[in-house]
Parts: structure tokens; sequence; C-alpha cells
């Protein structure tokens, strides 16, 4: 960045060498970018190592270089090119600032850790700077694998910069496309992305999407507002600290960009776990929602299919018991289970077409139906049944069979809600906080247990249900329909969600650990690639 400035008074400076009220050029930015565009006689020796140096420790540095514009007014500057302007300047030093970690990043990388969440720095910095930024977050954040105290999850360090990955981008698409690649090689090691411009920001977010993975962005600036539109979650934080005598309103009016999708006033990464512990929550109940309903209708259309059998069907008042009594209230309060209060390890399902989640519905509707059938054969089975009450031409009549179908399927209708309620690995809060949904569950509970043991007189009539059925048997079929249910909560928490923190335990653990690395490519740009492995944070340059 440069700035044309005009002194009030001559002999002002003389280090700057003005004599007269010329214009002067002051530029700063990145030190290779200023420096090419310096005096070399004003740069001096040894630069480059002093920069490294201060880089390494993490400082953040700049260069800054001026010019004196001698004999060029003000309107004829502003007609310039800056390319133009910005040669031959005599360099003036190095601006060194401090770039420490703030205080919330540990325990928030620390949470992603644990949760299985990858983080990658991309930043415009330069690579030794956030290399040494990196290194320092992952100092309380490195984790012992299974292996013992010289084998680490994380063994694979890459630094890159921003031009390198493009240039292995071009590269990808000109000879390497459909196959593996020095890019996707480099993709899957890569923790720090260096002097990397805003489109390179982009461009990295969507290689990584192209890999399968689903990106969160968090920035603070215009420069990443194009990777925060691209990422499946960009985030932007506040570029600077809230002053605590500001309101409310004022922070939240601080907010830096209206690029991403989600935005906070806080100006560091702590609302990332709140956003990763919503999303999770807002997909798993989505799915719970989903499984819910066609669960539901699995449940209704084999109760009436077991009737079509005998020429039989569920009167039009029990359909609407089932639908508005049972169902409606469950659907309109089985949604407003809040989010964990931690993040978890684990991923809801993400594909309805997935052989995990298609095994979820495929055992939930085999333990309906089965629990359906062997209840009505165990009708059939008694003594006190009567065949004359199904015959061809009773269609609309009450039946043994209506009764005993309908009464257990509002209780699975009831149970399979209650089997869905778990918190599936941490993504959603315990049930028993979804005040609305405990009120209604043993609302419900009573209703069905009510005209399953002690039913009225009224409501066998309203509800055309017969009364021929004993006690003892209604009794029974109560107890099986709990037994139902219980065999669906047993096999949500044992075969669906156990299930799947072991499958994405396995998978996180294929993945985690690295190789050594090298790789040797022909680039038109200068560029190195290798990586080391040990047992603590180490980074190779790119």
């Amino acid at each position: 960045m440069s700035v044309l400035t005009l002194p009030l008074l001559p002999d002002t400076n003389p280090q700057c060498g003005l004599q007269t009220p010329d214009l002067l050029l002051v530029t700063k930015g990145a030190p290779e970018s200023v420096i090419k565009a310096c005096d070399k006689a004003t740069v001096p020796a040894g630069h480059q190592a002093r920069l490294s140096d201060m880089a390494a420790q993490g400082y953040r540095v700049l260069a800054c270089a001026t010019k004196v514009l001698r004999g060029i007014d003000a309107t004829r500057a502003s007609h310039l090119q800056q390319a133009a302007l910005e040669t031959g300047m005599a360099f003036a030093g190095f601006l060194v600032m401090g770039n420490q970690v703030k205080a919330q990043t540990g325990a928030v990388l620390q949470a992603v850790t644990r949760a299985g969440v990858r983080q990658c720095m991309i930043t415009g910095d330069n690579v030794l700077t956030a290399v040494a930024v990196a290194r320092d977050s992952a100092e309380s954040n490195m984790w012992q694998s299974g292996a013992g105290g010289e084998a680490w999850l994380m063994e694979v360090n890459v630094a890159i910069t921003g031009a390198a990955i493009s240039e292995l981008y071009e590269e990808h698409l000109t000879r390497c496309q459909g196959t593996a690649s020095a890019l996707v090689l480099l993709l899957k090691h890569t923790h720090v992305y260096a002097r990397a411009a805003p489109r390179e920001k982009q461009l990295i977010v969507r290689c990584l999407q192209g890999l399968g993975h689903v990106v969160c962005m968090v920035g603070d600036g215009a420069n990443d507002s194009f990777a925060l539109k691209s990422a499946d979650a960009g985030l932007s934080i506040a570029g600077h600290e809230r002053d605590p005598s500001e309101s409310a309103a004022e922070d939240t009016l601080a907010v830096p960009s209206i690029a991403a999708p989600f935005s906070t006033p806080i100006a560091h990464i702590g609302a990332v776990p709140l956003l990763l512990r919503e999303g999770r929550c807002a997909l798993a109940t989505s799915l719970v929602s989903f499984r819910y309903m066609f669960q539901y209708g699995v449940t209704q259309f084999m109760a009436t299919s077991l009737l079509y059998v005998h020429l039989s069907t569920l009167s039009a008042w029990q359909f609407l018991i089932a639908d508005l009594v049972n169902t409606l209230p469950l659907v309109m309060v089985l949604n407003l289970t809040a989010s964990a209060d931690h993040l978890q390890a684990g991923l809801p399902f993400t594909k309805l077409g997935s052989w995990r989640f298609v095994g979820a519905l495929a055992g939930n509707c085999a333990i309906i139906c089965l629990g359906q059938v062997l209840q009505f054969l165990a009708l059939r089975a008694q003594s006190f049944y009567d065949p004359l009450s199904a015959k061809e031409g009773s269609q609309g009549d009450p039946s043994q069979e209506d009764t005993m179908l309908f009464l257990s399927s509002t209780f699975m209708y009831l149970t399979q809600a209650i089997a869905l309620c778990h918190n599936y690995g941490g993504f959603r809060a315990n049930a028993t906080t979804n005040k609305p949904l405990v009120a209604i569950v043993l609302v419900l509970f009573t209703f069905n247990s009510a005209l399953f043991l002690v039913p009225t007189a009224a409501a066998q009539s309203w509800l055309q249900m017969v009364d021929t059925i004993p006690w003892w048997f209604l009794f029974a079929s109560w107890l099986w329909a709990l037994a139902c249910g219980a065999a669906l909560v047993a096999f949500e928490h044992f075969c669906v969600v156990k299930r799947e923190g072991f499958w994405f335990e396995r998978q996180r653990q294929q993945t985690a650990g690295g190789k050594l690395l090298s790789l040797h490519m022909p680039f038109t740009k200068q560029a190195t690639i290798s990586a080391t492995a040990g047992s603590s944070p180490r980074y190779t340059l790119v």
C-alpha cells in the first residue's frame, strides 16, 4: 500500500532528501514485494537473514520504503500507474509487530481437535511467521496416539505458499486431472497456507471441498471474503477487541463483513465450537424428523395391510387419532431439542442413501413390522378370538383385529419418538431439556395406556373398538407394546449411535497418521516440496 504526502514546510525531513515541498511516496507491504521495488543500493546486506529471524520468532514484519517525486505535482501523480511510481524507492526499514496468539485460541483448538476437526491456517503473512504462530498454537494441542510416545496423530505438517498452491492447481488441471497428483497429496498434509492472496484463499477452500471435506472458514477482513463465500460454513469475526464500555447494540453493528453466512461481534475464534454444535445439531434434527415421518408411515402401512388381508381397515376416527392426536404434537416438538453444550467427536448421517442410514431405517422398520405381526398372530391364536368379526362383507365394522392393531400402532408412534430423542453422540442436548416434548410424551403415554387398559364405553363407541377382548390380554398386549418400544430404544442406542461412533473413530484413525513425504516436480515458478516426520509439531516450507 502506497501513500502520497506533501510536506507543509521544506527541509523538515533531511533524511528523505527533501529540500522543496515535493511529493513524498511512502509504501509498506510484504518485504519481498517492497524490497523488489527498492534501489538495491539502499537495501542493507543481510536483510533476508534478519527478516527470517524475526519471522521465525512469530513477529509480523512489514517493509517500508520512500521515494521523493521531484517535479511531479499531485494532479499528475494521481494519473500515474502505481507500478510506475513504485520503482527505485529507498528502503526505510522493517516494521515489526507482535503477533500473539489470543488467550481463547488454545482452548478452542483443543475442543475442535477432540471433535475430530482438522485445522488449517490460511494467511497472507510470511510463511515463517505463520509457522511460528501455528507451532505456538499447537503446543497445547498435541495428542498421543495408541502407538506410544514416539508416534503422534499428526506426523506430517507441511507449510505452503499461495503461489505454490496456484502453480500446483494449474499443474493438476493440465496434466494430472482425474489422477492422484501432488496437489491432492499436499492438501491432505498441509496445515499452514501462507502468503495467500484473497483468490488463493478461495482456491484452497474449493480444493479442500473437492476432496470431500466440509469446510468451515473463519476470517476477520475483506481479504477473506472470497473464501468465506465459498466455504460450506463461513464465519466472519470482528477485527478488533470490543470496548467493554460500548453497548451491545454497537457491538452488533460492528460486525466486520456481510460476505459470510455467519458473523459474530467477538474478535476471536470462540464462536467456532458453537457454530459446529449448532450445525451438527441441525443436521441430526433434520434426519430425526425424516426418520420419524418415514417410520410413522411404515407403522400405519403395516397395520392397514394386515387388516386389508381380512377385508377390513381402520376407522376414520382411528386414522384421525393416529394423525392429529399422536403424531402431529410429537412432530411439532421433536425438533425443539437444543444443541449439546459441548462439542463431541463424530458426525451425523450426511447422506440419505448411505448404507448406514438405510440400515438404521431398516432395523427400526423391522422391529415395527415384527411387533405388529406377532401381535396380530397372538390375537388369532387365542380361544376368545372371534373369526366372525372379520368375515367377508363386514368392512368398516368393529373387529378384534382392528382394535388390537389400532392400540398397538398408536403406542408405536410414541415409542418411536422416544427412541429418536437420543442425543446422537452429543449432537443434541438430553431429551429431558426439551420440556414441551417431555410434557407431550407423558400426556400421550397416559392417554394411550388408558385406551389400552381402561377404555370407556364412550371411547369404544367413538373409535369403533370392540369390548370382547379380555383385560388380561389387553394388559399383555400393553406390555408387548412397551417391549417393542424398548427394543426400538435399544436398537437406536447400541446399533445406530454406538456404531456411528465406532465408524467415525475408525475413519479418523485411518486418515490421522501421516507418512514421510518427498516430492520433486517441475514448476515454472521456483518451489520445493518436502516434509518431515517427528514427535513435535515441525513444519516444512513450500
